[in-house]
């Protein structure tokens, strides 16, 4: 087993509120889907006005983290939004998986404040960074 550095992206536009509640696109849509690595997306630099990155981060190691960062930067527009969270914390490694009932272990990375607000200005970031109990997150732009 290795940690995940495969994601998938979707871009959907021109939804019905029924199509949204069933989180579906219709067949005339304009959906597209893409699947690939963070550390080398499939799009076009400033191709997207928000990128979204809800507790994945953590499950690459903590050296491809900079470059799954930077791809980030890279395919999101100057003007556009960057939300990431990771969960708090030093070590890193695998875990059993008690929140899925898949039975496998999943990699963790964990990471503090200054650590992943360094990462953050590593990438082209503003380092605006937000840390609680469980969580360090950030909602941010490019510099």
């Amino acid at each position: 087993m290795r940690p995940c550095s495969r994601t998938a992206a979707s871009t959907w536009s021109d939804w019905t509120s029924r199509e949204r509640s069933s989180g579906k696109p219709a067949a005339t849509s304009t959906a597209r889907s893409a699947g690939g690595d963070v550390r080398a997306l499939p799009f076009a630099a400033d191709a997207f006005d928000g990128v979204w990155c809800c507790a994945a981060l953590h499950h690459l190691p903590k050296t491809d983290a900079p470059a799954a960062l930077a791809e980030f930067e890279r395919v999101l527009a100057p003007d556009g939004a960057f939300f990431c969270s990771v969960k708090r914390g030093s070590d890193a490694g695998f875990e059993p998986d008690d929140d899925h009932g898949g039975g496998d272990d999943r990699y963790f990375a964990y990471y503090a404040g200054d650590e992943f607000r360094g990462l953050l200005a590593a990438a082209g970031f503003e380092p605006d960074v937000r840390v609680d109990d469980r969580w360090v997150s950030t909602y941010t732009t490019p510099k």
